[in-house]
């Protein structure tokens, strides 16, 4: 039932995606041939100018279709649970859990297409890897310097898009449980979580005795002005960072995964009860 839930979710949105695929394989074409043409003039040149605003507005475009994919994603959850279309979807043997785990799938799916994407418009706009291999830089730091850190800022990654769905499908659904207002009660419990959220990380902190955590970053920045220019500066900061984080990332991350566990339950629970899906 789960394989036909999914199917249905990517059949109903393939569309959406296909058509931001397509522009962002055709927009990558366009800054290939106004670099081509632009790249090598003077920066005082206008050309030069509006060629500089395509490629920030093209890399923003990139970095917009990973949003997009959860406004589609949250749409179309919205849509099949609580929409006329929800009330028929309801009617089908399937419990909650295989409803959001669905949501929670598709998204996965579909984010990684568009990263995917991103990556060949990216690569068609600089005609190659060889621009894009500096900006790998960092994270070749990263695993010199500290690989468990390296393991948990990739394991962030590969969570970080179903905690932020999670955290969407739960105030959905609580805001659902209102007959009126439904936005500012959606509003008021993703605040609720943020605070609930922002407690448990302060406590985490403080029990690894890191409740500075923010004002230390900030002094080893300081002392590092240069490290944007500088590969000796950035190393020491990279450095540093890896050493104050330590002993704080691996609790952190146990301690998110048990908090969106309890939502994937909580959002669960107000689907079967509040909505009588069985």
């Amino acid at each position: 039932m789960l394989i036909k839930l999914i199917k249905y979710d990517i059949r109903a949105d393939y569309k959406k995606y296909a058509i931001t695929a397509a522009a962002l394989i055709l927009i990558s074409i366009v800054v290939r041939f106004a670099d081509v043409k632009f790249g090598s003039l003077d920066d005082s040149s206008d050309w030069k100018v509006l060629f500089m605003v395509l490629v920030w507005s093209f890399i923003a475009l990139c970095g917009s279709a990973f949003l997009l994919t959860f406004i589609f994603s949250v749409v179309r959850y919205q849509k099949k649970m609580y929409s006329d279309e929800g009330y028929l979807l309801n009617t089908i043997p399937a419990n909650p859990v295989l409803h959001i785990l669905s949501s929670l799938i598709t998204e996965y799916i579909w984010t990684i297409a568009i990263a995917a994407v991103d990556v060949v418009a990216l690569i068609i706009s600089a005609g190659g890897l060889s621009f894009w291999r500096g900006f790998l830089t960092p994270i070749r730091y990263v695993i010199e310097i500290d690989p468990a850190f390296a393991i948990y800022l990739l394991t962030f990654l590969l969570i970080f898009p179903g905690t932020l769905m999670l955290t969407l499908i739960f105030v959905i659904n609580f805001g659902y449980l209102f007959r009126s207002h439904r936005v500012l009660a959606g509003i008021g419990g993703y605040v609720g979580l943020m605070i609930i959220s922002n407690i448990i990380s302060s406590v985490v902190y403080m029990i690894s005795g890191k409740s500075n955590f923010n004002a230390a970053t900030m002094k080893i920045l300081s002392d590092n002005p240069d490290y944007i220019i500088s590969d000796e500066s950035y190393q020491i900061v990279m450095r540093e960072l890896a050493k104050l984080a330590s002993g704080t990332y691996i609790s952190t991350l146990i301690i998110n995964v048990i908090f969106f566990a309890a939502i994937f339950i909580v959002s669960s629970y107000i689907l079967k009860k509040r909505f009588n899906i069985d």
